[in-house]
């Protein structure tokens, strides 16, 4: 339903998309934003089905989930989304899943640009910049709390020495419709990179995550881990010495 420029959809957690402990899995999260970012763009008319025939699509540079409570199997949830308008290159979309009741349990933040995918380039539009598009509300409402109510570009802190945990090989199971790897992969190798023990007993309260380059079929990724603290866990991917990705857990 769209109402006041904003997309809310019914949510019902499977089993396929949480843990062992039957909590969402933070990749999951990532899905539901992904596709209701899709709707929202088709429904406010700057969507794939205006951007495909002109051979191009929208692609998520960073994204922001803060996880204030975690949903469980089974639960039927509300996520709301809306785009916030341009921020400089970027474009800003927001979002809140909430239980029945409304109360908040996830809430994020991300940063789009549109991809020309012939010449893989950025390139600029105003279509998603019109007053009738664009609810200028935040999903960060508290500013004590929450100074930076957009993404921010992630660097690997100097105190944080990284190791290598292995590579993944680019294949099918990542690949989507732009002919790269899905943004949501991307977290999952993250998270895999992590001790399995951590991850059951600690949850991750924010997750960070910024797309610097593209991982395509054939590819194969090395990943890196640090930490300074044990609180705070950074991952990389690089391709050919390049960042691919980098992205930051604190539980």
């Amino acid at each position: 339903m769209l109402k006041d420029k904003k997309l809310t959809t019914d949510i019902h957690v499977v089993c396929s998309e949480t843990d062992e402990a039957c909590l969402l899995k933070p990749a999951s999260f990532l899905n539901y934003a992904q596709e209701i970012a899709g709707d929202s763009a088709d429904m406010l008319g700057f969507g794939q089905n205006v951007l495909g025939p002109q051979g191009c699509a929208w692609i998520i540079s960073r994204m922001k989930a803060d996880f204030l409570e975690y949903p469980q199997w089974r639960d039927d949830l509300k996520l709301t989304s809306w785009h916030r308008g341009p921020d400089g290159l970027f474009f800003v979309r927001d979002y809140c899943l909430a239980d029945q009741s409304g109360k908040p349990m996830v809430l994020g933040t991300s940063s789009w640009v549109i991809l020309d995918l012939n010449e893989r380039k950025i390139v600029r539009s105003d279509l998603p910049n019109s007053e009738d598009t664009v609810c200028n509300e935040t999903v960060y409402t508290d500013a004590a709390e929450h100074k930076d109510t957009v993404c921010q570009r992630l660097r690997l802190p100097k105190d944080v020495t990284m190791e290598a945990c292995g590579e993944h090989k680019v294949s099918y199971s990542d690949i989507d419709k732009n002919g790269h790897t899905n943004n949501v992969q991307y977290t999952v190798w993250a998270m895999d990179c992590l001790d399995l023990e951590f991850l059951l007993h600690n949850h991750v309260r924010t997750l960070e995550i910024n797309f610097n380059k593209e991982a395509m079929p054939g590819d194969t990724v090395l990943l890196s881990k640090g930490t300074a603290d044990g609180k705070i866990w950074w991952v990389e991917g690089t391709v050919g010495g390049v960042q691919s990705f980098i992205s930051k857990f604190t539980f």
